[in-house]
């Protein structure tokens, strides 16, 4: 697997008419030269970066790499031309080549084009790694008479720092959701003498944010809640409710498009019946670790689907139900489709399954926990 700091260049092809072979020749010496990743990008997106139109920069930036590097051949009644441009990872186009390559029909690129494209992009793509920090100077020892003279010396000129590199608005944020949305459970039990519970959907609320200090690193937190339920009891209907809370730290891999993370954290997971008489059906409660993976695919500048699963093995909570000694572990799986709404502003919806087993000797049980959210959310 690559490194979590590697410099990451994404090549989006060489489009246009009869430009197959050609885009082979061009991806073929960047690989030959640099560590790049192949995209997948529309006719109209890669034209829009060629041509350097409105919401090229946002293209670039959605795909959470270092730089960007597109062509495309263009072709007139006498002769054919290669346009090739260079973003770096905030969207500014660093370059732009343009290469008559021959007559109209011009189907490969000569060796004396190739070796001019070598000089030019190659170079290019050295400019975009990131610089590396500057040592730091040594610190003279000087006399405040030699301080004031400098200063009498230099009249009117401050020293200033140099303005600090712009990132991408990808590198680090924080995100914000609230959402509503439904909850359910489903209890069977294995001895036959405590009652199942399969309660109906209800109305839960849900709070989450995340935070990403820096390109590789993701830190969330998410609580919820079910705004009313209740259960039906021999003489009562009892008030109940299910929550959940869950910290987690995420560590990222964006490969273009696509990103792989490795997700841990801990979280707790209760459901509770609110009465004094006998229920004949336990509560549950759940304090889990937290080990999984997240995958999540750009499907354009705005949209993104996640798929999500975890094995959460239980460390805590009562056991209440047999007098056994008891296991349990729980899996979750869930998936999640995003949408910017507007700049900062984004939708997203939500489904999600927890599944939690209880082992002892001579039994088993199965609590489950099916969930939908729809939330809307700000990114700073």
């Amino acid at each position: 697997m690559p490194s979590l700091l590697v410099f990451l260049v994404a090549y989006a092809g060489v489009g246009g008419k009869d430009a197959s072979k050609i885009d082979k020749q061009v991806k073929g010496l960047l690989e030959e030269r640099a560590d790049i990743s192949e995209v997948s990008m529309t006719t109209k997106q890669r034209h829009t970066l060629v041509e350097h139109g409105p919401g090229a920069a946002e293209i670039v930036r959605d795909l959470d790499v270092d730089g960007v590097i597109a062509g495309e051949v263009t072709r007139t009644k006498r002769r054919a031309t290669l346009h090739v441009v260079v973003y770096d990872r905030d969207g500014s186009m660093i370059d732009l080549v343009e290469m008559p390559i021959g007559k109209k029909k011009t189907r490969t690129l000569s060796k004396g084009d190739l070796e001019s494209l070598t000089d030019t992009v190659v170079g290019d793509i050295a400019r975009l790694a990131p610089p590396p920090p500057p040592e730091p100077e040594p610190v003279a020892q000087v006399d405040d008479d030699d301080v004031a003279a400098d200063a009498d010396d230099l009249p009117g000129i401050a020293a200033t720092a140099p303005p600090p590199r712009r990132r991408g608005r990808r590198d680090a944020y924080l995100r914000v959701a609230v959402g509503a949305g439904m909850r359910s459970r489903m209890f069977e039990p294995g001895p036959a003498m405590v009652l199942a519970f399969r309660g109906s959907a209800v109305p839960a609320a849900q709070v989450s944010a995340e935070l990403r200090p820096i390109r590789y690193l993701a830190l969330g937190a998410r609580l919820e809640r079910t705004l009313t339920m209740h259960s039906e009891l021999p003489t009562e209907s009892a008030p109940s409710s299910i929550t959940d809370w869950r910290a987690m730290g995420a560590l990222r891999l964006p490969l273009g498009k696509l990103e792989v993370a490795a997700v841990g954290g801990v979280g707790a997971r209760d459901f509770v019946i609110d009465s004094a008489q006998p229920a004949g059906t336990p509560d549950g409660h759940y304090v889990y670790a937290m080990a999984g993976l997240r995958l999540a695919a750009r499907l354009g500048p705005r949209a993104e689907l996640r798929a999500f699963a975890a094995f959460e093995p239980v460390i805590g909570g009562d056991v209440a139900m047999v007098d056994a000694p008891t296991s349990r572990r729980g899996l979750e799986v869930g998936g999640a489709f995003e949408v910017e709404v507007v700049s900062h502003v984004f939708a997203l919806a939500e489904v999600g399954y927890q599944h939690f087993r209880w082992f002892w000797d001579g039994g088993s049980a199965t609590d489950e926990y099916p969930s939908g959210t729809l939330s809307l959310g700000a990114r700073y």
